[in-house]
């Protein structure tokens, strides 16, 4: 028996998608989609190049791993984003400058980031030093030209940003920010590099990274696991020859330095088991993948086969990058890991609480398809709500005819299984994104996302190795379909805003989003967190009681003036009205864990959100303090969860609720609460 799920995409676009009851292999067919992805940095010729005009150098002719990367970020903070284009010896970086008219230009040696010195191979924007403004890290591959015995030692540069006051121009403060690493082993094989995590793992405030090689010599000597301290060298803050913020070596007696058998990938943080504390997932070839759960002392715990990220015997273990997504709407992060033996994997999070329990479902689902896979990455194509999927794939030179893949979500597809994602591949209707080159060997690699042309759809940057240009593929998204994207500013105007989750409420939908580095390999995705709508909801929601929100309980547009926290305002509840078509709020958690409560962010906006002080924990009527009545809120969402939702729906209060912010709503954030700080 087959069930047909039929689904609207915006402007009268259907799409039909047969499910096979229990049939693995029946597949949704779709002839049509409301986007495209086009390569605007295909031909220099043509009437919508971009300007950016880019081959990765490789060093060694036979390889599958050397390959370009892609870094997407706003550097110059005009609310353009910006991109990054890492390359080897003796060929300089380029930094290509968003102009705003959808076109960029190469301004890399003006900024200070060119280095043809080094074998860059990916990079990283983050604010290492809080003075409001992206720095950049960029790690390289190990191997002087022409040497075979190659000593080992990570080898990074930090450019660190000057920001308005210095025409946002990079100084290269590496010698001086405590990468002093004496080399351990020599090498008689290449060691390519694997990829960059930033997080804050310590909860001390100040973002730290770890960094991967892939290399044959013991597998401990293949990453590194970077402190961030502050500088014992007095000096002045503002000059920009002068890093405040030293990187510290805490790799040993961490718990990474094990003998950990694979070759290494993408790294990626996050707060796995929900305990407040960022967690490393690190992708491994030929080996078994590593999860290791932060202890809160600095040190670290592996468990990757106990959580069930481990399904598959050592030999067709190959992953190479990491995506995460709340895929299904369960408000937990989903796992894509693309597999270069013909099998990626699809882990639904099935979670609770620290119990940890990951399901690979991604043959039932339709995600399981490969190509080589390398770069990986969630995301809402077509402003539907639902995170669709796209991988960069490619082994280069000619070796295997290798396409780009791209999968549409078509939640809620409820499989007979209990799986409530379907996925079904659209590669052939996006020949521009998917197309190999003749001969063989597209050679995908680098896949990094970001809205560069503030329309509201997200567009891609791929890395490729030498046999062809990298592309920045345009999304010709024609729908009427919604969408909201959320800058994020730390205390102080610091953009270290790594580890932050944002959930956005919309009608009837809670989506969550995260902002993370590394993942897909050698990419990093833009910090801004978009959100696809759907179609506009109809006027006039429903009002409970209580005031409309206030101006203050607002997040400013991107043509606004200024921007706005999330404090309180005005003498009553600002949460009874919610405008339509609108969303009714968002909720930011910011990488301590402090929550914040924004009402009536703009559709169709870059909304700005300023941390406020105030953390909004708790505050579940969002009055911007904490009452008996949050209290009485509380325990009707606990005892009665369906009465709490049919009386009080805008109500933040599954998210701001849940005290101990362990994505669950029980008696422990009943406990819990009379604890939280007065305000």
């Amino acid at each position: 028996m087959t069930r047909p799920l039929v689904r609207e995409l915006g402007a009268g676009l259907l799409v039909v998608a047969v499910v096979g009851a229990g049939s693995p292999s029946a597949k949704a067919q779709i002839t049509a989609l409301p986007f495209g992805l086009v390569d605007v940095a295909d031909d220099t010729a043509a009437a919508d190049w971009c300007g950016v005009s880019f081959k990765y150098l490789e060093l060694d002719a036979t390889s599958t791993e050397e390959a370009g990367g892609a870094a997407w970020a706003d550097f110059d903070n005009d609310g353009l984003i910006d991109l990054f284009l890492p390359n080897h010896k003796s060929m300089p970086n380029q930094l290509y400058r968003n102009l705003g008219d959808g076109t960029f230009v190469d301004e890399a040696s003006a900024r200070g980031v060119a280095d043809p010195d080094s074998a860059s191979a990916c990079g990283e924007f983050f604010d290492y030093d809080h003075d409001g403004d992206l720095d950049l890290l960029v790690i390289s591959h190990l191997s002087p030209v022409a040497s075979t015995a190659i000593l080992w030692g990570p080898k990074f540069k930090l450019f660190r940003n000057a920001g308005a006051s210095g025409g946002y121009v990079f100084t290269d403060v590496t010698g001086s920010a405590g990468f002093v690493l004496a080399a351990t082993t020599k090498l008689t094989k290449y060691g390519y590099a694997g990829g960059l995590g930033i997080a804050d793992y310590d909860q001390d405030g100040w973002s730290d990274f770890f960094a991967t090689w892939y290399s044959t010599v013991s597998t401990h000597d293949q990453w590194r696991l970077m402190h961030n301290d502050p500088n014992p060298v007095p000096g002045e803050p503002l000059d920009p020859a002068y890093t405040p913020r030293i990187f510290t070596d805490a790799t040993v007696g961490s718990g990474t330095d094990g003998e950990f058998v694979g070759n290494s990938h993408t790294p990626q943080w996050w707060d796995v088991n929900r305990d407040g504390w960022p967690d490393l997932h690190v992708a491994e070839d030929f080996g078994m993948d590593v999860l290791f759960i932060n202890a809160k002392d600095g040190s670290f715990n592996e468990v990757a086969t106990a959580a069930g990220l481990n399904g598959e015997p050592p030999e067709v273990r190959n992953e190479m990058g990491i995506a995460l997504g709340d895929t299904d709407h369960d408000l937990d992060f989903d796992v894509h890991l693309t597999n270069i033996a013909g099998k990626d994997r699809y882990y639904r999070n099935d979670s609770v609480k620290t119990a940890l329990s990951f399901t690979d479902t991604a043959v039932l689902c339709g995600l399981h398809n490969t190509q080589w896979g390398w770069g990986t990455a969630f995301l809402d194509l077509d402003n539907d709500a639902d995170l669709d999927h796209a991988s960069a794939c490619g082994q280069g030179h000619g070796i295997t005819d290798t396409f780009n893949l791209v999968h549409l979500n078509l939640f809620p597809a409820m499989l007979p299984g209990g799986e409530d994602v379907q996925w079904a591949d659209v590669t052939n209707l996006l020949t521009d994104f998917s197309k190999s080159d003749s001969p063989p060997g597209d050679a995908g690699h680098a896949l990094a996302v970001a809205d560069y042309d503030n329309d509201g759809d997200l567009d891609l940057a791929l890395g490729r190795n030498e046999t062809k240009f990298s592309g920045v593929y345009k999304n010709t998204l024609v729908s009427n379909n919604g969408w909201l994207e959320v800058d994020l500013v730390n205390s102080g105007g610091s953009l270290d805003t790594t580890g932050s989750r944002v959930y956005l409420k919309n009608g009837s939908l809670t989506q969550l989003r995260g902002v993370f580095t590394g993942g897909s390999t050698h990419a990093q995705h833009s910090l801004r967190v978009h959100f696809g709508l759907g179609p506009p909801l109809p006027s006039g929601g429903p009002v409970i009681g209580g005031a409309p929100a206030s101006a203050t309980g607002t997040a400013a547009s991107s043509g606004a003036a200024g921007a706005v926290g999330g404090t309180s305002g005005g003498s009553g509840p600002r949460l009874k009205t919610y405008p339509h078509p609108g969303p009714s709020w968002l909720v930011v958690r910011w990488p301590d864990g402090a929550a914040q409560i924004v009402l009536a962010p703009q559709r169709n906006a870059i909304n700005t959100v300023v941390r406020s002080a105030v953390d909004d924990t708790g505050d579940l009527d969002a009055d911007g303090h904490l009452t008996a009545s949050d209290q009485a809120l509380l325990l009707l969402a606990v005892q009665d969860p369906a009465s709490f939702a049919l009386a009080y729906p805008s109500s933040p209060g599954l998210i701001v609720g849940d005290v101990n912010d362990d994505g669950v709503l029980d008696a422990d954030d009943i406990t819990a609460w009379p604890l939280l700080p007065p305000h």
